[in-house]
């Protein structure tokens, strides 16, 4: 839209359809799955995991993803855990957790300690955390005199000598 906006131009070319909203999330990953940017595998744990809830079986959902159902067989296995979940202020309930990349090795422990603890990553890698950490210690970004951060500071320095 904003490349038309750029452009001036006054009309946008849209396509309707008449679906029920049961239908909107599936026809949604059917129209961006050949759009050139490939998703995710987080992206397709989360798919695999609504498609589920949805009543999908796993042959319809590779077809859908356009993937071997072996990968994505690998995939739920790799990145879903059931678990409790806590979702906001409603508590939340039973369901499946999508593991981020770096919290791949969570898988088997208690689902509530993955949730916890993979929410902070943001990273496609233990290795890439830890590299964005040590940046900013080598640049001089920790303030002693923030609270938060001496909190965290000390919690890393225990955590250190249980290494």
């Amino acid at each position: 839209m904003r490349a038309y906006l750029r452009a001036k131009r006054e009309r946008i070319p849209a396509v309707v359809e008449r679906l029920p909203e049961s239908k909107w999330f599936a026809r949604a990953v059917e129209l961006n799955v050949p759009n050139g940017r490939s998703f995710t595998t987080q992206d397709k744990a989360f798919i695999a995991n609504r498609l589920d809830r949805e009543g999908w079986n796993e042959t319809e959902q590779a077809k859908l993803l356009q993937m071997p159902i072996e990968s994505l067989q690998r995939i739920k296995v790799d990145r879903l855990v059931r678990a409790q979940l806590q979702t906001g202020k409603r508590g939340g309930g039973a369901g499946m957790l999508v593991l981020k990349a770096p919290a791949r090795g969570l898988v088997g422990r208690a689902a509530q300690r993955a949730q916890r603890f993979q929410a902070p990553l943001a990273t496609a890698s233990v290795v890439s955390a830890l590299d964005q950490t040590i940046a900013v210690l080598k640049m001089g970004l920790v303030d002693m005199g923030d609270e938060a951060v001496a909190e965290r500071i000390e919690e890393i320095r225990e955590l250190l000598k249980g290494l």
